[in-house]
């Protein structure tokens, strides 16, 4: 099953080439997930997409391709979430991933998250000031929370456990999307003048 490219950032992978395997089940047992990658990023495939496959149960054998490749049988599945969508999912895929995600923990009322960008480091797109920011947050209540050090799983539960949540704009934001609830309020800081058009609609896709 060809699963398409992962040879773009962090945040076009999560937003797209992890959640084609939710077809699976409609091909045989084992069937392998094939990627197209750039060498120099390989490893985005070896560590980032089996952190997202293995906690919905995917276990299927992954094929990495970088050249011509030639199959006996080669199966395109229809976009049913992501950016061919402009960030938005049908509701077989919602279905999909609300019954693959097992949550540990049920949402905890009441609780404020700042997700912030300030733990990336110095080398990519961050706000100014955001450690103020951050402290005049902390005084409202707010707590500041870094993705980069938490699994795929261990973040949505956090997000799920939130009814606030305000987001330095980033690729976090594409994964609280896909799973949050309707009593959920969430806010971003904008690093550019405008959001690309996929992440509003992302973030309005899963109102009710």
């Amino acid at each position: 099953m060809f699963a398409r490219s992962v040879d773009k950032p962090f945040g076009f992978i999560l937003l797209n080439s992890p959640w084609l395997p939710c077809v699976l089940d409609q091909l045989p047992p084992q069937t392998t997930i094939v990627y197209g990658d750039q060498a120099i990023l390989c490893s985005v495939v070896r560590k980032f997409v089996p952190s997202v496959l293995l906690p919905l149960g995917i276990q299927n054998p992954i094929l990495v391709i970088r050249s011509n490749t030639g199959f006996e049988e080669l199966h395109i599945p229809e976009e049913l979430f992501g950016e061919a969508r402009d960030g938005q999912g049908d509701d077989q895929f919602y279905d999909w991933i609300d019954e693959k995600w097992r949550f540990r923990m049920a949402p905890k009322r009441g609780r404020q998250l700042y997700v912030t960008r300030a733990a990336l480091g110095s080398l990519v797109g961050r706000h100014s000031c955001e450690d103020h920011v951050e402290r005049l947050l902390v005084g409202d209540g707010y707590e500041v929370y870094a993705p980069k050090q938490y699994t795929i799983p261990d973040l949505v539960e956090a997000f799920l456990s939130a009814d606030k949540l305000i987001f330095a704009e980033g690729s976090a934001l594409h994964l609280f999307s896909l799973a949050r609830q309707p009593h959920q309020l969430s806010a971003v800081i904008q690093r550019r003048h405008d959001l690309p058009p996929v992440m509003p609609n992302q973030m309005v896709d899963r109102i009710e």
